[in-house]
């Protein structure tokens, strides 16, 4: 067996969650699957497929020993909005559509605090604590993309 490099991060990826945060996260990805399934493949498709994995990052950093506490509130806000039921798509009423604007707040305080904050918020912490599919600054790229089509920014 090889040994693994050491990185200045403690637990990769999704190793952060507790069992019963990744089961949850399993079963909500189930269900996101299901719906497309049932209801076919639409623009924002791939973005919304990525919700459970950037909710799975968010909650991740937020338990981040490395991620300074003043960060922590962003993070925490969008978790907030990500769990909100009345938030600007709501998915009771929409099903998978619902999730886009999800993806495009927790892709949105990613791109910022990376930017804002470098030195604290570098992208190898990010991708550290990424246990998504893909290279996580590719969601990022692509998630933001959209975001610029869909709102003009």
């Amino acid at each position: 067996m090889q040994d693994q490099p050491s990185t200045p991060f403690p637990l990769p990826g999704a190793a952060r969650l507790d069992e019963g945060e990744r089961r949850w996260i399993a079963r909500w990805q189930q269900a996101i699957d299901s719906w497309i399934a049932e209801q076919g493949d639409y623009p924002a498709t791939a973005a919304v497929k990525q919700v459970p994995a950037l909710l799975s990052l968010v909650i991740a950093l937020i338990k981040a020993p490395e991620v300074p506490f003043a960060l922590k509130g962003r993070l925490g806000a969008a978790l907030g909005y990500i769990f909100n039921a009345q938030d600007d798509l709501p998915e009771h009423e929409l099903g998978p559509q619902g999730l886009l604007d999800d993806a495009l707040v927790a892709v949105s305080v990613l791109h910022n605090l990376m930017q804002e904050h470098p030195m604290h918020f570098p992208l190898a912490l990010v991708q550290h604590y990424w246990a998504g599919e893909g290279e996580i600054q590719v969601v990022i790229s692509q998630v933001s993309a959209l975001r610029a089509r869909l709102v003009g920014r």
